[in-house]
């Protein structure tokens, strides 16, 4: 079994794309969340866990849950902002499936996931 370490932005590149910084969760600095507004005024909640390799994605119009996602065997989190649009990527990786959720904060919350088996 192929182990992984899930890597993740610091503070710094959150601050520099998105204007704000990831909180640590109930006070684990190994867990956090990171809120981020669309120019729409939707939201992504994203909580990331680095230990546990997890995350769980949340897209809420209005207070309302558009989207849900919980994955675990995450490997990487990384931003990007390209051409104007800010994005949210994760990749994942275990034994039997890889893929990525990608997720578009910026201008407007638009979401695409691929999980392929191996």
């Amino acid at each position: 079994m192929v182990h992984h370490e899930f890597t993740v932005p610091d503070d710094r590149e959150l601050v520099e794309l998105f204007g704000v910084a990831s909180e640590a969760l109930d006070g684990v600095e190994s867990t956090r969340l990171l809120r981020l507004v669309s120019e729409n005024d939707d939201e992504v909640h994203l909580v990331y866990d680095t230990p546990g390799r997890s995350i769980h994605l949340k897209w809420l119009r209005r207070g309302m849950c558009v989207v849900e996602i919980f994955r675990e065997e995450a490997v990487r989190l990384s931003v990007e902002d390209d051409d104007g649009k800010a994005f949210v990527s994760i990749a994942f990786d275990s034994n039997s499936l890889f893929g990525e959720l990608r997720v578009q904060v910026r201008p407007r919350i638009w979401v695409s996931d691929r999980l392929l088996a191996r």
